[in-house]
């Protein structure tokens, strides 16, 4: 199994739990994510939460947009797709 999938699974088992990664309540753990997942969405890999492999992060991103600051806070932003793969490489394979 591959370490991005590893990631993934390890996310998919904290939100089965609380409402948010580390709580109750929204943390900054979230706004990472909240960018991060919706970046993933704009570029089509929304599939990866879509089906039933990963219900509750399917949920948590659900949870993310219905938030009041979701719009105020996340605009459609035109990064460099390279630039994109290349911060992910670095978060989900450590290179």
């Amino acid at each position: 199994m591959g370490k991005s999938n590893r990631c993934w699974i390890k996310l998919e088992a904290q939100l089965s739990q609380p409402d948010w990664l580390c709580g109750a309540t929204y943390s900054l753990a979230d706004a990472m994510w909240t960018a991060v997942l919706n970046r993933l969405d704009e570029l089509k890999f929304g599939y990866l939460w879509a089906d039933d492999t990963c219900p509750a992060l399917r949920q948590y991103f659900s949870r993310l947009k219905a938030r009041s600051s979701f719009k105020a806070a996340i605009q459609r932003d035109e990064i460099p797709l390279p630039m994109f793969l290349s911060g992910l490489r670095r978060i989900f394979l450590d290179i």
